[in-house]
């Protein structure tokens, strides 16, 4: 799923804690700017189980986490845009 509105202090262990209690998070990714090297406010988590996914998401989006409130949806293919 793609996690938007992330903290940039957050690290990787905060984030699988924070979804862990929803199921076995099987991938975290928080893509870093290419050139600062800093996070870029979102991440991509990724669960073992669709159910876990989907509960995560309907527990967490819209929730306060580290000061953020988190935007959380499927994520889409590039260019799958309807603009």
């Amino acid at each position: 799923m793609y996690v938007g509105s992330m903290p940039n202090h957050a690290t990787e262990d905060e984030i699988r804690a924070a979804f862990s209690k929803f199921g076995t998070v099987t991938d975290c990714f928080m893509p870093k700017d290419r050139e600062t090297g800093e996070p870029r406010g979102f991440a991509f988590v990724t669960f073992e189980e669709t159910r876990d996914a989907d509960d995560a998401m309907a527990a967490l989006d819209g929730k306060d986490f580290m000061g953020r409130t988190l935007r959380i949806n499927k994520p889409r293919p590039r260019g799958s845009d309807s603009g």
